[in-house]
């Protein structure tokens, strides 16, 4: 696949090649957005069921006045399983922000003769924050809200690194703001890079 296809298509469509075990070439088209959206409303359905769960727990404990015991549920805590999925959906959504940055810088700070080269691909090899930092001042980035994807990263970053942080929320309308961005900063930077081209 070529440079160019990637650079319009990559966060709506990716082509991939494969080969089959026969031995056949085969074209698949994968949608980043759409893989990202599906998760993101998978884990958004599965913490208002954990929400409704635990509220309905706590309203019925309410009616009934039983003591407090060590182990009621914490409102806090979330299943190993989703919180493995929250982490899928921040690295997915930030990785494909890495490459997003990566084709942007390429096409418009490195100029012709060095695009595919390794200089170019030494001047690149940097982390997001600093790709995203660059990108910002882009003239053109201005008029695009790029905030969302430090969020995204700083979560990311968060979750990876930080156990309490991955099986525990302590704002759950707060969180879900923050899954909402994996699909808006992504989204925010392929405009950007729509308006460049």
């Amino acid at each position: 696949m070529s440079e160019d296809s990637l650079k319009t298509n990559y966060w709506n469509a990716v082509n991939l090649k494969s080969v089959t075990k026969d031995g056949f070439s085969r074209l698949t088209s994968h949608s980043h957005r759409g893989e990202l959206t599906k998760l993101r409303d998978e884990i958004l359905d599965e913490l208002d069921d954990l929400d409704l769960n635990t509220t309905e727990y706590f309203c019925a404990k309410d009616e009934h006045k039983e003591p407090e015991h060590p182990d009621s549920p914490d409102l806090s805590l979330i299943p190993r399983d989703l919180s493995h999925k929250i982490i899928a959906l921040f690295s997915l959504s930030t990785g494909i922000m890495e490459k997003q940055t990566e084709m942007i810088l390429r096409s418009e700070v490195i100029s012709d003769e060095y695009k595919n080269t390794k200089i170019a691909d030494s001047l690149l090899n940097t982390n997001l924050k600093t790709r995203l930092d660059l990108v910002k001042k882009l003239p053109v980035a201005a008029q695009f809200e790029l905030s969302h994807a430090h969020d995204v990263r700083k979560t990311r970053n968060s979750l990876v690194h930080n156990p309490k942080k991955r099986l525990q929320i302590d704002d759950l309308a707060n969180f879900k703001g923050r899954i909402k961005k994996t699909i808006r900063a992504p989204e925010e930077l392929h405009k950007l890079q729509a308006e460049l081209d």
